[in-house]
This record gives C-alpha cells, structure tokens and sequence, in this order.
C-alpha cells in the first residue's frame, strides 16, 4: 500500500504531466487544435459520439477503437470538442502515472522511484500529449495499469489474486484495443505469475494467455475488416532497417541517461573488464556510423533538432529549436550513456549471469525483466518487419529499463563516497537536461501548432475557403470530408506538401510555409508569427500565399472565432463534418 506521503509525490507528478502542459497549451492557444495524427482520431471519436458508428478516416493505423469507446462519455459529458478529447487523455495519464509510481515503489525507495517516473514524463513529448488525443499515452498508461495490477496479483493468492489478475488482463486487452504494442504487458504478467505458481497450476495461465490472445485476434480480424483503415504491409529489413534500429537504441539511452549515470556508482572497486570496454566501444562506432549516415543520432521525432516532427508537418524549412552546442552536448549524452549501457549490460558478472535461473523472476523485478525483454524483443521484430519506429512507442521501454537499472543494475563492493557523490550530481543533471529538453520541446509545439492555425485562419480572412488551404498536416486533414488514400500522389505542383496529395479532392488555393517559396504561380498574401518557446525567445514568421489560377469565391466575412472553424474545439464547423 502507498503511504500519504507516496500519494503527495504522485500528485507532484501528474502536476508536472498533465495540469501543467495542459496550462501552457491553453496559454499558447494550441490546447483546442488537432495534433500530429490525431486529427484522424478525433473525426473517429466525434462520428461514434454522434452516430454511434464506427468509420476511420484513411489514416488509422492501429486498432484505436479502445480510445474511441473510452472517449465516448467524455465528449457526451463535456459536450464534445477539445475539452473532451483532451479530459479522456489527461485521466488516462493520471492512472498511468499512479500506476508506474506503484511499481517503482515496489523495487525503491520513494526517491529513486518519482526519478523513475520523471524519466517517463521527461520523455520527449510524453508531457506535451497529455492534453491531445494522440494514442500513445493512452497505451503506455493502460500497459502501465497492466503491470501494476499484475504485480499486485502475484503477491497475494487466493480469489484477491485472481480478481486482480482479471483485472490485468482486462486492461491489457483494453490497451490492445487502443494499439497493438500493448499487448506485451499482459503477456508479462502471466509469463511472471506462471513461474511463481505451482507447476499443476500452469496450465490455467496457459489457457487465460491463449484466451487473452484469442480476444486481441479477434480484435484485430475485427479492426481489419472495418473500412478506411491502414494496414501496414510486411517488408523486407534494409540499410534503413538497420540505421533506424540504432537511433532507436540511442534515443531510449538518452532518456534513460540519469539512471545509466546513478547505476554507474554501484559497480565494483575494480578494473573494467575487456568485453564491457569493447562492447562499448563497437556500440559507440555504431552511433557514430548512424550519425553520419541519416545526419542524427536519434530517431527524430519529438527528440529533433528542429522540433517535434522537424519539418514533416508544414512545407518549408523550420529554426532550429537548439543551438548547435547544446545539440552537440545532447548527442554526446545518448552516444556515451549508449556507449555506457550497454558495457553495463555485456560486461556484468559472469557467474551471476550463468545463474539467471536462480533469479527471482515471479517477484516485481522478474516482471520488470520480462517486460523488457518482451517489449525489447517486439520493439526490434516490429522495426524490422515495419522499418516503423518513433521515438514515442519506446516510452513504456523506458521507464521499465530504468527501474532495471536502479533496482537490479550491477552492484558489489560499495563505492567511496565521493564517488557516490559524483555519480548522483552526473545523474541530477541529467534530469535537469532531460526537462530541459522536455520543456523546450512542449513549449516549441504549442506555439508551433497555434503559428500554423492562425497562419491558416489568414489565408480564410483573404477569401479562401478553409478546404482548399494547406496550412500544415493537421488543417488539411480536420478540414478534409473524404477518407485519406495513402497511396494517391497524382501530378501537382512543387510546393504542395505530401499530406495533401492523399486527402482526395483537396484543391490547394492557398499554402503556409515556414521559410518564403518561389514559384510564379504563388502570390504572398500575409504573414504570421509565433514565438520559438511559446513567450519567450525570438519570433518566427510563417509565410501565407494564394496559389494562382484558384477561382476566388464570392466574398465572404471571417467569423470571429477564426474562419477555419470554432476554437473551442479546433476541428471544422458541424456543417463540414462527414
């Protein structure tokens, strides 16, 4: 059980995960408006809410319809709109926050736990989604809830084990319904209980995993079946395969850096060994060899130089969020803390390893070792079979490998003290570097997200409809009627983005760019500007122009609340909604 004290940090916490961005974004004006993908989810939510019936909207990728049913009484209840989708989000991250500190807690002190779960919310863009309806909080705090209710099941027996063991499951199923990955937690809870039970009750975790996943196949058959879904095809591994597979590895260093430091403390008084130094080495060159290959050493998506998504998401070029020295420095960090780990993980004690069937793999750091091979293993088939990876799915992969690192990491004669001292003041500035990072990118995106809408209310108030006008990812996919075809790229003009050659129909009479276009057939019309970090920092233009031979409709006035759609909710009128 959490003491009062446990429930004061958890409250610290979610103040720092959810109230706090949640006040920045409104500050910005990016709380009401669509972000990155989830434009696509909320046209989902808002048809089932309406209708109660489920059509995706060509850009569904995962089964999603787990968060679609958990939003359903939140937009009846809140009306619909913003307020909604960002409510079902924000009480998923609260449960998922409690949920890891209770795990933490169950292998450290409370200390070492909240630096767990800061690393979690310090994440590269975990804090910035927890007020949107993107699908990846949402997973991490149901496989969260997953483990936590799991690892409550294995200490204790009886009909409290099963009930919560039930309960487990249900959220792992339940997470898998919102997106696949999270079918690895429930796994690792009945992988864990059955090693801790008596051999002649294996066969009921047998049977409840093959029930379980029965339930997630019959989900996905389901989900396959429905029109305007995505469906990855399977491809073969290749250069790319394998550059992405690096970055990945180094992106999740760099958010476990604090622990990789703390841990380092612990080792023993001792020479390091010659496989920990080459392994070290090689995975070094590794990153080096990535780096010079793709221009970065991590994956690139809310970890980015240039911000969340870099430049995917608007047409032109974007400032640079960090100045080169601190890129440098960030870089350095994820290289020597991959460098580092995975010394730590290939030149640990020989004689404790051959022993690992001694471990205490039924108890909560046998789950933590189970899930990180699980999710670990999984992370590399689905990269391969996918060349897919975000940054954002290794979140959960994070937060268990820190709690592994603290909690089972490599231990022997205690360090001097002032070696101590050295490996927590490394570690503390580590996670003022990881909140530094956090902060500059949430602060980046909403007023990246709020430059691009008001750049895209200006072109309306020039006269062009807001259908026919590329202002980034998000406005051309809210204001689209059709379903989204990947695969369409017909023949169209230089400036127009990617994003809007697949919405079928889309006219493009107007285009935001973040640096000036030439091109004969643009005429600029206006400009917009936002702030670097939101109120601070230097102020960034967007550049609007109205592409030639697009008939002006009759005139018309902008409505005040913005000519693109009310702002309560940052999505298209009622009459324009499919």
């Amino acid at each position: 059980m959490l003491a009062a004290a446990d429930w004061s940090v958890i409250g610290v916490l979610c103040v720092l995960a959810v109230v706090l961005p949640a006040l920045l974004a409104l500050s910005a004006g990016s709380f009401s408006l669509p972000s990155i993908d989830d434009w696509a989810y909320r046209r989902v939510a808002e048809t089932f809410a309406q209708s109660a019936t489920l059509r995706f909207s060509g850009y569904v990728a995962m089964t999603l319809i787990g968060q679609v049913l958990w939003s359903w009484p939140f937009l009846r209840l809140l009306g619909g709109g913003a307020w909604g989708f960002a409510a079902s989000t924000a009480v998923l991250a609260v449960v998922g926050i409690a949920s890891a500190y209770y795990i933490g807690r169950s292998i450290l002190s409370r200390v070492w736990a909240a630096g767990a779960v800061l690393v979690l919310i310090l994440a590269p863009g975990f804090a910035g989604n927890t007020s949107t309806f993107m699908t990846d909080v949402p997973t991490t705090s149901c496989e969260l809830v997953c483990v936590a209710l799991g690892l409550a099941a294995i200490r204790r027996r009886g009909r409290s084990r099963a009930g919560l063991l039930a309960a487990s499951l249900a959220a792992g199923v339940f997470g898998f319904a919102v997106r696949e990955f999270a079918v690895v937690a429930p796994l690792s809870v009945l992988f864990c209980a059955a090693i801790g039970a008596e051999r002649r009750d294996r066969a009921k975790y047998l049977l409840a995993g093959l029930v379980e996943l029965l339930v997630c196949a019959a989900i996905y058959l389901w989900w396959l079946r429905q029109p305007g879904g995505v469906h990855q095809p399977l491809l073969l591994p290749s250069t790319i395969t394998l550059v992405r597979l690096v970055q990945g590895y180094f992106t999740l260093a760099f958010m476990v850096s604090p622990a990789v430091a703390a841990v380092l403390w612990r080792r023993r008084r001792a020479p390091v060994a010659p496989r920990a130094a080459l392994s070290a080495v090689l995975v070094l060159l590794l990153g080096l060899a990535a780096d010079a290959n793709a221009g970065s050493v991590f994956v690139g998506d809310f970890l980015a130089r240039r911000g969340a998504v870099g430049t995917l998401l608007l047409d032109g070029s974007r400032p640079a969020l960090f100045p080169q020295a601190l890129w440098d420095l960030i870089s350095v960090v994820g290289l020597v803390a991959g460098a580092t780990l995975a010394g730590l993980a290939l030149g640990g004690d020989r004689d404790r390893v051959r022993e690992w069937r001694t471990w205490d793999w039924a108890g909560p750091l046998g789950l933590v070792r189970i899930f990180v091979i699980f999710f670990g293993a999984g992370s590399v088939v689905y990269l391969l079979a996918t060349t897919f990876l975000w940054d954002r799915y290794l979140w959960p992969l994070a937060f268990f490998v820190v709690l592994l690192l603290l909690g089972g990491g490599p231990r022997g004669v205690p360090a001097r003290r002032w070696a101590k001292r050295v490996g927590r003041g490394v570690a503390a500035l580590l996670w003022v570097l990881l909140g530094l990072v956090a902060a500059s990118v949430t602060l980046n995106t909403d007023a990246y997200d709020a430059g691009r809408w008001r750049a895209g209310e200006l072109a309306v108030a020039r006269g062009v409809p807001a259908r026919e006008v590329d202002a980034g990812f998000e406005w051309v996919g809210a204001h689209s009627r059709t379903i989204a075809n990947l695969a369409l790229d017909p023949r169209v003009p230089g400036f127009e983005a990617w994003y809007a050659r697949i919405q079928p129909g889309f006219r493009e009479c107007a285009v935001v760019s973040g640096s000036r276009l030439a091109s004969r057939a643009l005429r600029p019309i206006g400009v917009a500007r936002y702030r670097l970090w939101s109120f601070a920092g230097p102020s960034e233009p967007l550049f609007v122009y109205r592409v030639a031979g697009c008939k002006a409709p009759p005139a018309v006035s902008a409505p005040a609340t913005g000519a693109a759609g009310p702002r309560a909710t940052g999505m298209p009128r009622e009459p324009e909604r499919r």
